[in-house]
C-alpha cells in the first residue's frame, strides 16, 4: 500500500484551500503511474481507496487511468457537491438563521466565478445576516470566509460525481455509514449504484454499514454533539 501526504501539508489555510479535487486527482494519477513503473507491480494491479472526497477523487482517476483494477469508496459522494453542501447546511446548523445563512452562502459560491468578488459577497452576506457587531465577535465564521470562497469549495460545489461514476467499468466497492450526516448513505449510495448501472458495470457492490458515522465509528445516535465529538475521539485515539 502506498500512502502519501496531501500537497497542502503544513500550508496555511489561505494557501492550502487554493487546490481543488482535480489537483488531488492529478496527484493520485502521478502516484499510480509511479507504481505502474515498478517492475514488481506493473499494470492492472493497482487499486484506489478513498475516504469522503477521496472517494470522489478515486472516481475521477478511474475515468482517466484504464489500468486501475478496483476502486473502494468509503463515505464517498454520489450526489452533486452543491446538494451535499446544502444538506450539510441544514443538518449541521440548529438555528434557522444559521441554516439560511449557510444555504445562501452556497448559492454565492456557485454563482460567483471571481474569487475576490466571492469573498466580498460572502463577507457582505455575513454582515447582513448577523450585523456588524456579531461579525466582529464571531471569529469562527469570519475565519471560514476564505475557505468558503476558495477555489476548492467552488469546484466541489460545482462537481457532480455521477459524471464520473457512470464511466467506471472497473470493480467498485462503495461503503457508507447509515449514521453519517456529512455524506448520507441513503442519498448517495443509490446514485452511485444507478451511475454504475448506466456504465454497464458488471462488478460492483454497494454496502451500508449500520450505526456507522462518517469516520466509520459505530455510533448509536446522530445527535449533533456526538457527531462533533467523534473528531476529538478519532484524533485522541491516534
Amino acid at each position: 500500500m502506498l500512502r502519501y501526504d496531501d500537497r497542502h501539508l503544513k500550508m496555511n489555510a489561505k494557501k492550502a484551500w487554493q487546490f481543488t479535487s482535480q489537483d488531488f486527482a492529478s496527484d493520485v494519477q502521478s502516484t499510480s503511474e509511479f507504481l505502474e513503473d515498478q517492475s514488481e507491480i506493473g499494470n492492472n494491479k493497482i487499486g484506489l481507496i478513498g475516504h469522503s472526497e477521496g472517494g470522489f477523487i478515486a472516481s475521477i482517476v478511474g475515468t482517466q487511468n484504464p489500468n486501475i483494477a478496483f476502486i473502494i469508496s468509503l463515505a464517498g459522494p454520489g450526489v452533486s457537491g452543491k446538494t451535499i453542501a446544502i444538506n450539510q447546511a441544514n443538518d449541521f446548523n440548529t438555528s434557522e438563521i444559521d441554516k439560511q445563512y449557510a444555504i445562501k452562502a452556497v448559492e454565492i459560491v456557485v454563482n460567483e466565478s471571481d474569487y475576490k468578488k466571492r469573498i466580498k459577497r460572502l463577507k457582505q452576506h455575513l454582515i447582513k445576516t448577523y450585523g456588524w457587531l456579531n461579525y466582529f465577535k464571531n471569529t469562527r465564521k469570519r475565519g471560514l470566509l476564505s475557505i468558503a470562497a476558495s477555489n476548492w469549495n467552488k469546484q466541489f460545489c460545482e462537481s457532480n460525481p455521477q459524471d464520473y461514476w457512470k464511466q467506471i467499468t472497473t470493480a467498485v466497492l462503495a461503503i457508507n455509514g447509515d449514521k453519517d450526516i456529512q455524506v448520507k448513505a441513503h442519498e448517495n449510495l443509490p446514485v452511485i449504484e444507478q451511475a454504475l448501472k448506466q456504465a454497464e458495470n458488471p462488478n460492483y457492490k454497494i454496502k451500508t454499514i449500520k450505526n456507522a458515522n462518517h469516520l466509520f465509528q459505530i455510533n448509536e445516535t446522530i445527535d449533533m454533539r456526538d457527531y462533533n465529538a467523534m473528531f476529538k475521539d478519532y484524533f485522541d485515539s491516534k
